[in-house]
């Protein structure tokens, strides 16, 4: 992993002075990490992500990347939906759905449909380009979803529950998908990944940063040691993948139970 890429300093964030998302949290993550938030339902996770992407404006405090404020959207970063039904457009087959961040780009037509292919083709998509979004099941919705985010070649990808309402081999399948791009064709991009799932937590990251309901902010970040590539049966069943799950179940209960 490379130096700083985003910095959190001191991030405030409430809702119309009544809910307070987000509180006085400081969090750096570096170039190429893959960083998962957990925590309690309402504990400002989505909150976070958008503070990033730049979608929300925090009160308090700044997001920096790579040294410099962000002011609005980051145009580093790109957001991939827990809702991929409605994050797509219907009217947009898949190969158009893919191409719309590219549109609004400096790329040629013909450089469009050099990258729209290849993201068809990373997301295995490519015998589904002319379908549209109601001939598609979830786990095909979301494929979608995730080339459209990876076709502007983001540093930073923001996912929000990308995997929360698909069945659990769609599930398992994407997760590894996820995990060989990001370590194969592009070990340096970072990925900030919010579940509510602890089990994909620990598969899928570096780092895990547990968020606090009672607090909003963070009760705690754990380093994930587990080592790569990683395997949906043999990385499960090692020791360690046990002891991380337990840990984090164990603090998650303190918390709601708080």
């Amino acid at each position: 992993m490379g130096d700083a890429l985003l910095r959190l300093n001191d991030i405030y964030h409430d809702f119309n002075g009544i809910h307070v998302a987000v509180n006085n949290l400081h969090l750096t993550v570096n170039e190429g990490e893959i960083v998962a938030f957990v925590g309690p339902s309402g504990c400002g996770k989505t909150t976070l992500l958008k503070i990033i992407s730049g979608l929300i404006s925090p009160d308090r405090g700044e997001v920096l990347f790579r040294g410099e404020p962000v002011n609005g959207i980051l145009p580093a970063a790109a957001f991939v939906f827990q809702d991929y039904s409605n994050s797509l457009m219907p009217w947009r087959n898949v190969w158009a759905n893919v191409r719309l961040g590219l549109e609004h780009r400096n790329y040629s037509d013909a450089e469009q449909s050099r990258i729209v292919g290849e993201m068809l083709e990373l997301m295995h998509l490519q015998q589904s380009a002319h379908k549209m979004p109601y001939e598609l099941s979830g786990g095909m919705k979301q494929r979608v979803a995730i080339a459209r985010a990876l076709a502007i070649s983001p540093d930073v990808l923001l996912m929000d529950e990308p995997f929360g309402s698909l069945d659990e081999m769609s599930r398992a399948r994407l997760q590894d998908e996820v995990l060989a791009i990001h370590n194969i064709s592009r070990p340096n991009r970072t990925i900030l990944s919010v579940t509510h799932d602890i089990d994909e937590a620990v598969y899928m990251s570096h780092r895990i940063v547990i968020l606090s309901q009672r607090t909003s902010n963070i009760t705690k970040i754990i380093e994930n040691d587990l080592g790569w590539p990683r395997n949906q049966v043999t990385t499960r069943l090692t020791p360690r993948f046990s002891v991380l799950r337990t840990e984090i179940y164990e603090i998650m209960c303190q918390e709601v139970a708080a």
